[in-house]
């Protein structure tokens, strides 16, 4: 017997944790612990190696608002393959770059296409399009996926780079993300989201929270810019931290500290996930 719509939409929220878990687990919080190899194989400076990051960051930024607007027009099943594909793909030719600008070009273009596609936006997207109610907690929950990525996967990946090195860890990591993101995606997204129909009874309130905001009105409205101008600050400074863990570590003769530190990090975004959204409601 098929799962009532109330059910479902639960399980497409275990669905979203996983495909964060892979994106951003991999490419964000996985990233300090390539980072040291790729200083010692490609002779690199640290700001070379940190450009890589920098470049994904950046291609992100400018992918956002184009595959957001993909997002909304079409099946998010197919986006997400799609995405799940080109994910793979980056990671076969990470595997098999032999200079660190060739990695600057899968991770300026590859990376940020795949982690739009198939990572937090793509999530949110899908966690509200089949939630009305109780839609804060869904993505309180969802927002969990990226945190249980920086748990599980530098676990995962410190052992194997000291087992097989950098090169056989990334392939091993395409082999994961594929096994799990695509036919996750087959089996979940096979239902298309509940329709949402809106009351002719429903308060000011609720009428306004299904406004469809254009860009110009997004991009001069100070409920835009406000968030935007504090929250920036706190991403800058975090990502300057999490990134360069590898180096820090290493600097302090810690080469094994890495790994438990953002794993240590990556739990305390799971506590403040649901502590700071459960109780937000939208709609």
């Amino acid at each position: 017997m098929a799962l009532a719509t109330n059910t479902y939409r639960w399980v497409v929220v275990a669905y979203s944790l996983v495909i964060q878990a892979v994106s951003v687990g991999v490419l964000v919080y996985c990233f300090a612990l390539f980072s040291l190899p790729w200083l010692d194989e490609f002779g690199a400076s640290r700001r070379d190696v940190m450009i890589t990051i920098s470049v994904m960051q950046i291609g992100m930024g400018v992918f956002g608002p184009i595959l957001g607007r993909v997002l909304d027009q079409f099946p998010l099943r197919w986006v997400i393959l799609a995405g799940a594909v080109i994910f793979g793909a980056g990671l076969f030719l990470v595997q098999r770059s032999t200079a660190l600008w060739q990695i600057w070009l899968i991770y300026s273009t590859f990376m940020p296409l795949a982690t739009v596609m198939m990572g937090t936006l793509a999530s949110q997207t899908l966690v509200a399009k089949w939630f009305h109610s109780e839609r804060g907690l869904a993505l309180g929950i969802s927002a969990m996926g990226t945190s249980l990525g920086g748990i599980i996967f530098p676990w995962l990946v410190a052992g194997w780079l000291l087992e097989f090195g950098w090169r056989e860890t990334v392939e091993i990591l395409m082999y994961v993300s594929i096994a799990l993101v695509i036919p996750l995606t087959f089996v979940v997204l096979r239902r298309e989201p509940p329709i949402q129909e809106t009351s002719t009874s429903a308060s000011g309130e609720a009428v306004a929270s299904m406004r469809v905001w254009s860009a110009r009105e997004i991009l001069t409205t100070s409920l835009f810019w406000l968030p935007f101008l504090a929250l920036v600050p706190l991403n800058m400074g975090f990502g300057a931290l999490q990134f360069n863990l590898g180096v820090f570590t290493r600097d302090l003769g810690l080469d094994d500290a890495a790994a438990p530190l953002i794993m240590i990090s990556s739990l305390s975004f799971v506590c403040a996930s649901l502590g700071t959204r459960r109780y937000i409601e939208f709609g």
